[in-house]
């Protein structure tokens, strides 16, 4: 009698399967008493996240959840519970920062506009402290009536009556405000343009990291009191 040939079985590495239900509402149960003595936003994220997977299965599979449903709905209310401090924590240090943000904000205003004004008055472009510097820049425009206003409908008109519409497109600010500064309009226009769209100075100020403070730079001025 002659053997039978047998094929080798082959054998395929097994891949774990995923956690069951049971495992994953124990993991939503240990995780909340981990976190109960100290809870952080990184922790209440995964929560809500395992809630959020086990909410999907219930919609996929809701026979396999119905069993589990009053243990997790039990489990929610602890969680909400969880996070009431962590909520009201956070509500007060958003608006302590806020509140720190508006301030330094009003103060910033205040210190930059009397900076400014130190700056002009010296003559100085750049001012120097101990540990940085601020350089402050002045530059002029014109401001332009608003779209729709009866102002810019004027504007429009008398740069169309003057043929100055293609040189001077009211899209482009800046080109308008050359040609006022170069006389490009004439006559009672002139008076009217230079009334709709007033000159302005306006006020930079950069501040850069320096070394112990050192003269900044004067601008000549025919006038010294």
């Amino acid at each position: 009698m002659t053997a039978l040939a047998t094929r080798p079985v082959s054998r395929t590495p097994s891949t774990p399967s995923a956690p069951g239900i049971d495992d994953r509402v124990a993991a939503i149960e240990q995780e909340m008493q981990l976190a109960s003595g100290s809870l952080s936003v990184e922790s209440v994220v995964r929560i809500e996240e395992r809630f959020q997977e086990l909410r999907a299965t219930a919609l996929r599979e809701g026979p396999a959840m119905a069993s589990h449903m009053d243990r997790l709905r039990a489990l929610r209310i602890q969680f909400e519970r969880l996070k009431a401090p962590l909520a009201r924590q956070l509500v007060d240090e958003l608006y302590r920062m806020r509140s720190a943000i508006q301030r330094a904000q009003e103060r910033e205003q205040t210190v930059r506009e009397t900076v400014i004004w130190l700056s002009r008055s010296a003559g100085n472009d750049e001012l120097r402290g101990d540990c940085a510097g601020a350089s402050v820049r002045s530059s002029t425009r014109h401001i332009v009536p608003e779209s729709g206003s009866p102002g810019r409908a004027r504007l429009e008109s008398i740069i169309r009556e003057q043929r100055l519409w293609e040189e001077v497109s009211i899209i482009h600010g800046p080109r308008l405000g050359k040609a006022i500064d170069a006389g490009r309009f004439t006559g009672a226009g002139r008076e009217e343009v230079a009334r709709l769209c007033p000159r302005v100075a306006s006020h930079s100020v950069r501040t850069y990291e320096a070394g112990p403070g050192t003269p900044g730079s004067r601008r000549p001025d025919p006038l010294t009191i």
